[in-house]
């Protein structure tokens, strides 16, 4: 009998999604997508997750929430909890996107 009680699998529906939760913290880390279009059904409004370029490539060129450019590889819960468009566009080559010295975690 299995003892993991389906950690393994979160881990993946997350990573797949594009987002990484890190435990302890409201912090998610913020990945490569593998589907195109995702919708998460949370209590404060549903949370669309839009992938343009799955086919061209691995790398993220950007990302945005709402519209909104988000430069470093992470987001916060709070940023989520209320619903709304988190975009990723993807490429063959990498890029800078998300390249930072910042410490999410640095009062």
């Amino acid at each position: 009998m299995s003892r993991t009680q389906g950690t393994l699998s979160a881990w993946y529906v997350w990573t797949a999604m594009g987002l990484h939760p890190w435990a302890g913290s409201d912090l998610y880390v913020i990945g490569t997508p593998a589907f195109e279009r995702v919708v998460l059904h949370l209590d404060g409004g549903d949370l669309t997750i839009e992938t343009t370029g799955l086919s061209d490539g691995p790398y993220i060129q950007s990302v945005t929430l709402d519209g909104q450019p988000i430069d470093v590889p992470w987001l916060y819960h709070d940023q989520i909890a209320s619903g709304g468009t988190l975009a990723f566009t993807l490429g063959a080559e990498p890029s800078t996107w998300g390249e930072t010295t910042e410490d999410p975690f640095a009062d």
